[in-house]
């Protein structure tokens, strides 16, 4: 490399011994460089700078995981929350417009028999779109949600519901292998925007997706 002044340029302007030297930063040799980055106030705003983007490339990034990777714990309330209770809420609103126990706007997915049942915590016939008074102040507001069932789907519905109640002590526990395939059942109804109400329905459904 060609040897050349030590002559500041840049932020390094007005530096530099003006010996001849190979190495060059900002112009300088590299004793002055070292100088001018620690002993002048242009050369600190570099030094924090430097700092700052390594800070960064260091810092680790927060990896997005898909659902079907989460652990099963967190996998069961994403499929909940943000699968399954969205694909309620669209049916419901589609289809009917107003909560199943009140009459009011839909904002939740409220479930007839309580989550603690889990066999039917995804079961889309316990499931139906509610106001959020109902769902969250009022504990389901069930006398009301019954009524609801009755009226909009009539009592053989509601006789199907509780059966499924007594029927599911029997079902398998649910897995991380049958989560995923209730999550990906869900996506597709909403995706193709199918309208299913009923639990033989959608485990058809699921079978057709699942194959």
């Amino acid at each position: 490399m060609k040897q050349k002044k030590c002559l500041g340029t840049g932020k390094a302007k007005g530096y530099g011994c003006g010996k001849q030297t190979e190495f060059r930063k900002y112009g300088l040799c590299n004793n002055c460089y070292r100088h001018f980055l620690y002993e002048t106030p242009e050369g600190s705003e570099i030094i924090k700078k430097f700092t700052i983007k390594a800070k960064k490339e260091l810092k680790p990034k927060r990896k997005y995981i898909k659902w079907i990777d989460k652990p099963f714990n967190e996998m069961v309330k994403y499929v909940q929350f943000e699968i399954c209770n969205k694909y309620i809420r669209w049916r419901d609103n589609s289809k009917y417009g107003r909560c199943i126990s009140s009459g009011l706007s839909i904002v939740d997915a409220g479930h007839y028999f309580p989550t603690t049942i889990s066999q039917l915590r995804f079961c889309c016939q316990n499931i139906h779109g509610q106001n959020w008074s109902d769902n969250r102040f009022k504990s389901g507001n069930l006398q009301a949600f019954k009524d609801g069932l009755i009226l909009r789907y009539g009592q053989k519905y509601f006789d199907t519901l509780e059966r499924l109640k007594i029927d599911c002590r029997n079902w398998p526990k649910l897995d991380r292998i049958e989560l995923i395939r209730i999550g990906k059942t869900y996506e597709y109804l909403l995706k193709k925007e199918i309208h299913c109400f009923t639990h033989d329905e959608f485990e058809n459904y699921k079978d057709l997706i699942n194959k």
